[in-house]
């Protein structure tokens, strides 16, 4: 059994007793002062066999100081993975250390992955304040590698502006079982004294094939399980939607920078903000042509789920996973990227296709480059000096 026992922002639950579903009543819990929902992930209180002085094994470790430990190694394993691309994230073959993922992204995944302890209702003993969204599960976390998709706060987002992404659900296939969303972002130091600590808001929004909504958090006070409706949330830095059995077809998750109060993405010099998301569950990707078909199915039937009406139907000229008519550079809006268009169409090897650069640049109307043709004619004349096309 287990009683959970919340220290700090680590919940930790006692071994000893013969009753699974208690909190231990030992350490502080959730909910912040402002009703954010904390703690984030919890793990063992008591009875944990390790290492003990004059090489020997003691059962007697417990509390923080393990609770903390050993949630940090769960996080060390994620970071390991990562390190090695299982998650179709880039790697360089540097250390561990060198491609680490930001700590946002790393928060969002092991909550998404989190084995919760069940329950039912705020009173309950292990609540979601209790509990937090439950124990690092590596385990879970490894099974779904080939059924995620993470985003690294790599996209950035101006005030009110929303980003989509789709995950697409096919029952009969392994890990379509549950879908489940995370949204999490590092917000700026908050005031301790004001009634609200949150200084910037973003705000998840999925809503299933059916046009059914759920929105951040909502019902998961009360449950393992999202309900649908209710409205944004306003108050948490953590957001979840967590669909069992869910509906076959195309899903779609909208992130939204609902408010910016202080500049969250210092990077560029516009007033923004970052975010990691990890989406589990059916076959996750962006969708840059809003056609509720995920990139990677937009180009390929291969990927698993990806035996959909329209999947196939791109063109990925540069094989980057993303559909030639969402790529920019595009200078001549023919949907496809530039870089594909130079071989024998870049007579001044500048990276722009030649019949991007005619305008005021082509007075003989040949289709070529002014400065490529004077490049001819500087090679093949000795005289006179000026070799201007024209």
């Amino acid at each position: 059994g287990k009683n959970v026992v919340g220290v700090g922002g680590i919940i930790h639950f006692n071994t000893t007793t013969l009753n699974d579903d208690l909190w231990g009543f030992s350490g502080s819990i959730g909910p912040a002062a402002d009703g954010r929902i904390k703690p984030d992930l919890c793990f063992w209180y008591d009875s944990i066999r390790t290492t003990a002085p004059g090489s020997s094994y003691t059962s007697s470790f417990g509390g923080t100081s393990a609770a903390c430990p050993e949630t940090a190694g769960h996080f060390g394993l994620f970071f390991q993975m990562w390190a090695d691309g299982l998650f179709g994230n880039p790697v360089s073959g540097g250390s561990v250390f060198e491609e680490r993922p930001h700590s946002s992204t790393a928060r969002a995944v092991m909550i998404n992955t989190a084995t919760a302890y069940n329950f039912s209702g705020t009173g309950a003993d292990l609540t979601r304040v209790h509990q937090g969204w439950g124990r690092p599960d590596v385990g879970r976390l490894y099974d779904l590698r080939d059924n995620m998709l993470v985003v690294d706060e790599t996209d950035v987002l101006t005030a009110l502006q929303s980003r989509t992404y789709v995950s697409h659900v096919t029952p009969a296939l392994a890990n379509h079982d549950e879908l489940r969303v995370t949204l999490t972002y590092n917000d700026p130091a908050g005031t301790t004294s004001a009634g609200q600590h949150r200084i910037n808001d973003m705000t998840l929004k999925v809503t299933s094939p059916g046009g059914t909504i759920y929105y951040g958090n909502n019902g998961l006070l009360a449950g393992n399980w999202s309900t649908s409706g209710g409205s944004p949330n306003t108050i948490d830095t953590v957001e979840n939607v967590f669909i069992p059995n869910p509906q076959a077809g195309a899903w779609t998750i909208e992130v939204t920078a609902a408010e910016i109060n202080q500049d969250g993405h210092i990077q560029t010099g516009a007033v923004d903000m970052d975010y990691a998301l990890v989406i589990s569950g059916g076959a996750p990707g962006t969708d840059c042509n809003e056609n509720d078909v995920p990139d990677p199915c937009d180009i390929s039937c291969a990927p698993t789920g990806c035996a959909i009406a329209g999947c196939g139907q791109s063109n990925d000229c540069n094989t980057n996973g993303i559909p030639d008519e969402c790529e920019e550079p595009d200078c001549n809006g023919n949907s496809i990227p530039d870089e594909c268009e130079l071989d024998g169409n870049d007579c001044n090897t500048n990276g722009i296709p030649d019949d991007c650069e005619l305008a005021g640049n082509d007075c003989n109307g040949n289709q070529v480059p002014d400065d490529c043709d004077e490049a001819t004619l500087a090679e093949t004349l000795t005289g006179p000096v000026d070799t201007t096309p024209c």
